[in-house]
Protein backbone atom coordinates (compact mmCIF):
# COMPACT_ATOMS: atom_id res chain seq x y z
CA UNK A 1 0.00 0.00 0.00
CA UNK A 2 2.90 2.41 1.05
CA UNK A 3 4.58 1.74 -2.73
CA UNK A 4 1.32 2.53 -4.41
CA UNK A 5 1.29 5.97 -2.36
CA UNK A 6 4.45 6.72 -3.05
CA UNK A 7 3.90 6.14 -7.23
CA UNK A 8 0.49 7.97 -6.80
CA UNK A 9 2.42 10.78 -5.08
CA UNK A 10 5.57 11.00 -7.87
CA UNK A 11 2.67 10.58 -10.71
CA UNK A 12 0.57 13.54 -9.39
CA UNK A 13 2.93 16.21 -8.19
CA UNK A 14 4.65 17.05 -11.26
CA UNK A 15 1.32 17.31 -13.08
CA UNK A 16 0.12 19.24 -10.09
CA UNK A 17 3.55 21.71 -11.06
CA UNK A 18 2.75 21.98 -14.72
CA UNK A 19 -1.22 22.99 -13.97
CA UNK A 20 0.39 25.29 -11.72
CA UNK A 21 2.83 26.95 -14.05
CA UNK A 22 -0.03 27.01 -16.87
CA UNK A 23 -2.14 29.16 -14.94
CA UNK A 24 0.75 31.38 -13.82
CA UNK A 25 1.67 31.84 -17.43
CA UNK A 26 -1.96 32.24 -18.13
CA UNK A 27 -2.61 35.27 -15.81
CA UNK A 28 0.75 37.12 -17.14
CA UNK A 29 -0.09 36.54 -20.47
CA UNK A 30 -4.25 38.19 -19.68
CA UNK A 31 -2.54 41.01 -17.56
CA UNK A 32 0.01 41.90 -20.25
CA UNK A 33 -2.95 42.33 -22.66
CA UNK A 34 -5.12 43.88 -20.55
CA UNK A 35 -2.46 46.06 -19.63
CA UNK A 36 -1.33 46.69 -23.20
CA UNK A 37 -5.29 47.42 -24.08
CA UNK A 38 -5.31 50.14 -20.80
CA UNK A 39 -2.65 51.52 -22.19
CA UNK A 40 -3.87 52.00 -25.47
CA UNK A 41 -7.27 53.04 -24.38
CA UNK A 42 -5.56 56.46 -21.98
CA UNK A 43 -3.16 57.54 -24.74
CA UNK A 44 -3.83 61.28 -26.07
CA UNK A 45 -6.06 60.72 -28.87
CA UNK A 46 -3.54 61.65 -31.88
CA UNK A 47 -1.21 58.66 -30.49
CA UNK A 48 -4.07 56.08 -30.60
CA UNK A 49 -3.57 57.22 -34.53
CA UNK A 50 -0.47 58.62 -35.22
CA UNK A 51 -0.19 58.45 -38.69
CA UNK A 52 -2.73 60.45 -41.51
CA UNK A 53 -2.76 61.22 -45.16
CA UNK A 54 -4.92 64.42 -45.86
CA UNK A 55 -5.85 65.97 -49.21
CA UNK A 56 -4.47 69.74 -48.82
CA UNK A 57 -6.70 72.42 -51.06
CA UNK A 58 -4.27 76.06 -50.49
CA UNK A 59 -2.16 79.10 -51.55
CA UNK A 60 1.20 79.00 -50.71
CA UNK A 61 0.53 75.67 -49.14
CA UNK A 62 2.88 73.01 -48.68
CA UNK A 63 0.77 70.99 -51.35
CA UNK A 64 -1.25 73.36 -53.03
CA UNK A 65 -3.63 71.31 -54.50
CA UNK A 66 -2.36 67.76 -53.44
CA UNK A 67 -1.31 65.06 -50.76
CA UNK A 68 -0.03 65.20 -47.55
CA UNK A 69 1.03 62.65 -44.71
CA UNK A 70 1.17 63.21 -41.06
CA UNK A 71 2.99 62.06 -38.36
CA UNK A 72 2.36 62.29 -34.61
CA UNK A 73 5.33 61.53 -32.52
CA UNK A 74 3.98 62.29 -29.27
CA UNK A 75 0.62 64.64 -28.20
CA UNK A 76 1.99 68.00 -28.83
CA UNK A 77 4.10 67.34 -31.99
CA UNK A 78 3.41 66.86 -36.05
CA UNK A 79 5.17 66.11 -38.71
CA UNK A 80 3.96 67.24 -42.21
CA UNK A 81 5.14 66.15 -45.92
CA UNK A 82 3.40 66.93 -48.80
CA UNK A 83 3.41 67.19 -52.61
CA UNK A 84 1.12 68.73 -55.12
CA UNK A 85 0.49 71.13 -57.73
CA UNK A 86 -0.29 75.03 -57.81
CA UNK A 87 0.12 78.23 -59.80
CA UNK A 88 3.78 78.80 -59.35
CA UNK A 89 4.28 74.73 -60.68
CA UNK A 90 4.66 71.97 -58.77
CA UNK A 91 5.46 71.91 -55.25
CA UNK A 92 6.63 70.45 -52.64
CA UNK A 93 7.48 70.75 -48.51
CA UNK A 94 7.83 69.66 -44.74
CA UNK A 95 6.91 71.18 -41.48
CA UNK A 96 6.71 70.62 -38.05
CA UNK A 97 3.67 72.24 -35.93
CA UNK A 98 2.98 72.61 -31.98
CA UNK A 99 -0.36 71.25 -30.85
CA UNK A 100 -1.20 73.85 -28.18
CA UNK A 101 -3.83 71.62 -26.88
CA UNK A 102 -3.86 67.84 -26.63
CA UNK A 103 -7.61 67.85 -26.96
CA UNK A 104 -9.50 67.10 -29.96
CA UNK A 105 -9.74 70.79 -30.93
CA UNK A 106 -6.74 72.81 -30.89
CA UNK A 107 -4.89 75.17 -32.12
CA UNK A 108 -1.21 75.03 -33.52
CA UNK A 109 1.93 76.80 -34.51
CA UNK A 110 3.98 75.47 -37.30
CA UNK A 111 7.16 76.24 -39.30
CA UNK A 112 8.47 75.18 -42.83
CA UNK A 113 9.96 75.68 -45.93
CA UNK A 114 8.72 74.51 -49.16
CA UNK A 115 10.43 74.61 -52.72
CA UNK A 116 8.35 75.57 -55.86
CA UNK A 117 9.77 74.12 -59.43
CA UNK A 118 9.81 76.74 -62.50
CA UNK A 119 7.20 75.65 -65.23
CA UNK A 120 9.10 77.09 -67.88
CA UNK A 121 12.47 78.68 -68.32
CA UNK A 122 11.75 82.40 -70.26
CA UNK A 123 8.75 83.71 -70.71
CA UNK A 124 7.38 86.29 -73.72
CA UNK A 125 4.49 88.23 -73.13
CA UNK A 126 2.89 91.07 -74.87
CA UNK A 127 1.47 93.49 -71.97
CA UNK A 128 -0.38 96.98 -72.83
CA UNK A 129 -1.18 99.48 -70.08
CA UNK A 130 -2.55 103.23 -69.89
CA UNK A 131 -0.40 105.63 -68.17
CA UNK A 132 -1.88 108.37 -66.47
CA UNK A 133 -1.79 110.62 -69.79
CA UNK A 134 -3.96 108.22 -71.29
CA UNK A 135 -1.10 107.16 -73.53
CA UNK A 136 -2.04 103.37 -74.10
CA UNK A 137 1.67 101.37 -75.00
CA UNK A 138 2.39 97.78 -75.85
CA UNK A 139 5.44 96.12 -74.92
CA UNK A 140 7.27 92.85 -75.01
CA UNK A 141 8.30 91.77 -71.22
CA UNK A 142 10.20 88.64 -71.05
CA UNK A 143 11.39 87.04 -68.18
CA UNK A 144 12.01 83.41 -66.68
CA UNK A 145 10.08 81.87 -63.41
CA UNK A 146 13.32 80.52 -61.00
CA UNK A 147 12.66 77.31 -58.79
CA UNK A 148 11.60 79.15 -55.34
CA UNK A 149 12.20 78.43 -51.82
CA UNK A 150 10.09 79.77 -49.14
CA UNK A 151 10.36 79.69 -45.37
CA UNK A 152 6.82 79.41 -44.37
CA UNK A 153 5.54 80.37 -40.56
CA UNK A 154 1.94 79.51 -39.56
CA UNK A 155 -1.05 79.77 -37.65
CA UNK A 156 -3.83 77.23 -37.63
CA UNK A 157 -6.49 75.04 -36.21
CA UNK A 158 -7.09 71.08 -36.47
CA UNK A 159 -10.18 69.04 -35.39
CA UNK A 160 -8.92 65.28 -34.69
CA UNK A 161 -11.84 63.29 -34.48
CA UNK A 162 -12.11 60.07 -32.35
CA UNK A 163 -13.22 58.14 -35.31
CA UNK A 164 -10.39 59.28 -37.13
CA UNK A 165 -11.41 62.15 -39.49
CA UNK A 166 -9.41 65.25 -39.38
CA UNK A 167 -9.99 68.78 -40.71
CA UNK A 168 -7.51 71.47 -40.50
CA UNK A 169 -6.83 74.85 -41.58
CA UNK A 170 -4.40 77.52 -41.23
CA UNK A 171 -3.17 80.58 -42.23
CA UNK A 172 0.62 82.31 -42.55
CA UNK A 173 3.08 83.85 -44.32
CA UNK A 174 5.37 82.76 -46.99
CA UNK A 175 9.26 84.22 -47.40
CA UNK A 176 10.76 84.18 -50.34
CA UNK A 177 14.89 82.44 -50.07
CA UNK A 178 15.91 83.44 -52.87
CA UNK A 179 14.96 85.45 -56.23
CA UNK A 180 11.85 84.44 -57.56
CA UNK A 181 12.23 85.14 -60.94
CA UNK A 182 14.72 86.83 -63.62
CA UNK A 183 13.32 90.36 -65.79
CA UNK A 184 15.18 89.81 -68.63
CA UNK A 185 13.27 92.88 -71.21
CA UNK A 186 10.61 95.40 -71.13
CA UNK A 187 8.91 96.17 -68.16
CA UNK A 188 9.97 98.16 -65.11
CA UNK A 189 8.77 98.86 -61.86
CA UNK A 190 4.77 98.26 -62.91
CA UNK A 191 5.69 94.73 -64.03
CA UNK A 192 8.03 94.01 -61.07
CA UNK A 193 5.02 94.72 -58.74
CA UNK A 194 2.71 92.03 -60.51
CA UNK A 195 5.57 89.41 -60.68
CA UNK A 196 6.36 89.85 -56.94
CA UNK A 197 2.92 89.47 -56.00
CA UNK A 198 2.42 86.52 -58.21
CA UNK A 199 5.48 84.84 -57.45
CA UNK A 200 7.07 86.08 -54.60
CA UNK A 201 6.16 86.74 -50.96
CA UNK A 202 2.74 86.07 -50.16
CA UNK A 203 -0.05 84.88 -47.43
CA UNK A 204 -1.06 81.91 -46.59
CA UNK A 205 -4.36 79.88 -47.17
CA UNK A 206 -4.68 76.30 -46.49
CA UNK A 207 -7.52 73.66 -46.05
CA UNK A 208 -6.91 70.41 -45.25
CA UNK A 209 -9.67 66.88 -45.05
CA UNK A 210 -7.80 63.43 -44.34
CA UNK A 211 -7.79 60.96 -42.32
CA UNK A 212 -5.82 59.03 -39.06
CA UNK A 213 -5.07 55.29 -38.96
CA UNK A 214 -4.54 53.36 -35.93
CA UNK A 215 -1.96 50.99 -34.70
CA UNK A 216 0.16 49.58 -31.78
CA UNK A 217 4.01 49.26 -31.64
CA UNK A 218 4.77 46.84 -29.01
Amino acid sequence: MKNYVTLLFFLITPLFVFAQESIEKNNKSITKKENSRLKTKYKPLRQQRPFAIKLEAGFNSIAGGGLTTSIYPNKNLVFDVGGGYGIKGFRFGLQCRYLIKTKSFSPYLGLGVSRSMSQSNVINLNSSFTDENNVTTTETIIYSINNVNHLRPTLGIEFFSKNGFIFECSAGYAFTLNDPYNLIGGGGERVEKELNFTYGNGIILSFSLGYSFAFNIH
